[in-house]
């Protein structure tokens, strides 16, 4: 009877052994699990994958003094701008990125005595109008992470921009009188050889998900010089400064499948 007793106790103990190393190993599995999953989902688009957003930007001109032949009516000028960006993570705080898109910038011109824009023709309304595709390389800085997702971030970045069209808007007030009824008359110019083709930016925004603020300086001098205007000489310099607010979206991936060992 001692010996049935001994051996059920040998028995007891040795399945007590393999019920707890297959717990152990159980547990060991879930945990490396779920660690893995939350080091995933603190790093931004997943650690080495491509993050897609679309942004859209508005904005105007920042007002600065101006000095010259040149008056600005900040009331008139306006900023467009529609970017897909790519960012990509270098660490768990640190992405680098590029985008490309659409931008139009209207700087609102006020009248002055001597019009350097119109060879001293004098308009009570002009705009100038740019049309660009921009292209730009920026470093981004993660305060807070998410999973797909935009938390507390700075960039810092260049952008280039091809002013592919220009448009100089000019608005003349009329007698309704002696111009059988017409009262305002708009002349377009499309063909202005003295704006430059190329422009340079500093870029800086700092926003949290959906929404940033952000400021670009411009390098580079807005005209060039040409025969056609201001007697061959450059024109004065428009204001460098743009600030903008930015509307970003993305798409969220769908979450992973749960590991079987969840189930």
């Amino acid at each position: 009877m001692s010996g049935s007793v001994k051996y059920l106790f040998l028995l007891f103990l040795s399945s007590s052994a393999l019920f707890s190393s297959s717990q152990k190993v159980l547990l060991h599995r879930k945990s490396s699990s779920v660690l893995q999953r939350n080091e995933t989902a603190q790093s931004m688009s997943n650690a080495g994958r491509w993050f897609y957003t679309r942004t859209s930007l508005l904005g105007s001109v920042v007002p600065t003094p101006i000095s010259g032949d040149i008056g600005m009516s900040y009331a008139g000028c306006f900023f467009f701008g529609n970017d897909h960006r790519f960012t990509r993570s270098i660490s768990r705080h640190l992405s680098w990125g590029w985008g490309l898109g659409f931008q139009l910038l209207t700087y609102g011109i006020r009248q002055q005595k001597n019009n350097a824009l119109s060879n001293q023709v004098l308009y009570n309304r002009q705009s100038l109008n740019t049309y660009a595709l921009p292209v730009d390389i920026f470093i981004r800085q993660h305060f807070t992470q998410k999973s797909n997702t935009l938390g507390w971030y700075l960039d810092l970045g260049w952008k280039g921009c091809w002013n592919f069209y220009q448009l100089l808007v000019s608005q003349e007030e009329l007698d309704p009188k002696v111009n059988q009824g017409v009262g305002r008359r708009y002349i377009y110019n499309s063909r202005l050889d003295y704006v430059s083709r190329w422009a340079q930016f500093g870029v800086f925004r700092m926003g949290r998900g959906h929404v940033a603020v952000g400021v670009m300086h411009r390098f580079t001098h807005f005209f060039r010089t040409s025969n056609s205007i201001y007697a061959g000489k450059l024109l004065p310099d428009l204001p460098r400064w743009i600030g903008t607010i930015e509307f970003t979206f993305w798409n969220r991936n769908k979450s992973a499948k749960k590991d079987e060992d969840e189930l």
